[in-house]
């Protein structure tokens, strides 16, 4: 009896500790939820101040701003203000100019054009440019070119290459070459290209790759792709056997005065037995100043049955019996109207040492309209009468033609 009453009591105790640690643990968890709950109103509210704060911020950064464009368009205002002073009152073309942009930028293009005309006429070129370009937009090709022009004549670049494109449109080719040549060779990257797409249309292929070239090495965007692309696979027809890609080439080589490459390519066509190869190949040797290598050539290329080859051959040998007979082929041709056959007789008679025959050979050969020995390069095929006064004004005059 009394042992059950113990057991009782000891489980009764139980019941009651584990009562109160029950509640004591539903208590701590009740806590910690409230703690939590308190804990996001904090966050919420600190948040919700942190965000009026960039609200104001961001009102007070707008006002701000746009008091900014305010004062910045006074600002502007002024200046244009000023600017437009000085033009009228002191013919100051510059600020011609200036306010001619200012008045295109409102949208006010008859004022604009009015302050370019100003410009233009008081000398600033990039207001000529401004009117070339509006009239180029407007299909007027008189007006264009007239302020291209003198924008051109006074170093604006753009304008030239501008003025090319107008002859382009207008299938003047001429022209066109003209003012792309002024441009690209005055670091206007964009003509060069033009030249090269000129040339590549008219199946030049030599000219093309020259200014192709000139694109790449003033770093023209995808220049440098297209040349490798192109010559790479002249490279690999020329190696496989193709007598014409050696040939041409060699022509873009030696127009880029690279003469060992053009060498090289010369000198695998004239070993196939191209006339053609053996003829450029003596040139080459001729330029380099191997005489006996270029009368070796010349020998084999006339061999080959090229006139022209014969006719250099002998007169680098001063054989002047031998070489009677194709002086006279080439001096029927040259009477006919024929200046590039006057030319070669130019050539033969200054290899030969005869200056003033050269000489007359060549006013000859000019007034025939035959100029291409006069480019800027060096012909070295006349170099015996470089010293002259006379070779030199006439070198200069058929330049300007």
């Amino acid at each position: 009896m009394q042992k059950n009453i113990l057991f009782l009591f000891t489980i009764a105790v139980w019941v009651c500790f584990a009562d109160i640690l029950f509640a004591s643990e539903n208590e701590d968890k009740n806590n910690v939820e409230k703690f939590d709950d308190i804990e996001m109103i904090y966050v919420e509210e600190d948040l919700k101040t942190e965000l009026k704060e960039l609200k104001e911020r961001n009102r007070s950064l707008k006002k701000s701003l746009n008091a900014h464009k305010k004062i910045e368009k006074l600002k502007d205002k002024n200046q244009a203000l000023v600017s437009e002073l000085k033009c009228t009152k002191n013919n100051d073309a510059q600020a011609c100019n200036e306010i001619g942009i200012y008045y295109y930028n409102k949208k006010k293009r008859k004022e604009a054009l009015r302050f370019w005309k100003l410009g233009c006429d008081g000398v600033n070129m990039e207001s000529c440019y401004f009117l070339g370009k509006h009239y180029d937009s407007k299909k007027s090709f008189n007006k264009a070119k007239e302020y291209y022009v003198k924008a051109c004549d006074g170093d604006s670049f753009i304008a030239c290459n501008n003025l090319g494109v107008l002859y382009s449109k207008k299938k003047r080719k001429k022209y066109a070459k003209k003012y792309f040549k002024t441009a690209c060779l005055n670091d206007y990257v964009g003509s060069c290209l033009n030249l090269y797409k000129v040339f590549d249309k008219e199946g030049n292929e030599v000219e093309s790759l020259f200014w192709l070239t000139k694109a790449c090495n003033k770093k023209l965007a995808g220049a440098c792709e297209e040349l490798d692309k192109s010559l790479s696979k002249k490279k690999k027809n020329c190696f496989n056997g193709n007598i014409g890609q050696c040939v041409g080439l060699g022509n873009i080589f030696k127009r880029q005065d690279k003469l060992p490459q053009a060498k090289d390519s010369f000198d695998k066509a004239c070993d196939k037995n191209s006339s053609v190869g053996c003829f450029n190949l003596s040139l080459i040797y001729y330029e380099l100043k191997k005489e006996d290598s270029a009368q070796r050539s010349f020998k084999k290329a006339c061999g080959l049955k090229d006139q022209y080859s014969c006719l250099m051959y002998l007169s680098l040998k001063k054989d002047i019996p031998a070489m009677k007979k194709y002086s006279d082929y080439f001096e029927k041709l040259c009477r006919s109207g024929d200046g590039v056959h006057c030319y070669w007789l130019a050539v033969s008679n200054s290899l030969r040492g005869d200056s003033t025959s050269a000489l007359e050979k060549l006013k000859e050969s000019t007034k025939l309209g035959f100029t291409d020995w006069a480019v800027p390069r060096k012909n070295t095929l006349l170099r015996n009468l470089r010293n002259l006064e006379e070779y030199k004004d006439l070198k200069k005059n058929s330049q300007k033609k």
